[in-house]
């Protein structure tokens, strides 16, 4: 999991990101899990809407609805 991901914006590591990316998806390297937060649906993500992630396919991003980030799906029946 990479954390604190802004580092690479603000010393402009994109290619860095890339090849991690890369061998992750297409070597043996290891997974890579990276939270990017984002309000807008129909962009490409992008850490601190600055870099954009290298995504191959649709399959590698997940969009998580806004009931269950409220809980809402565990939230007693009223």
């Amino acid at each position: 999991m990479l954390i604190n991901p802004g580092v690479l914006v603000r010393f402009e590591l994109s290619r860095p990101l890339a090849t991690l990316a890369h061998r992750a998806q297409h070597e043996d390297g290891a997974a890579v899990v990276l939270v990017v937060p984002s309000h807008a649906d129909d962009l490409a993500p992008a850490i601190n809407d600055r870099m954009p992630v290298p995504i191959e396919s649709g399959g590698q991003r997940l969009r998580l609805p806004e009931s269950w980030l409220s809980n809402l799906d565990r939230a007693p029946e009223v």
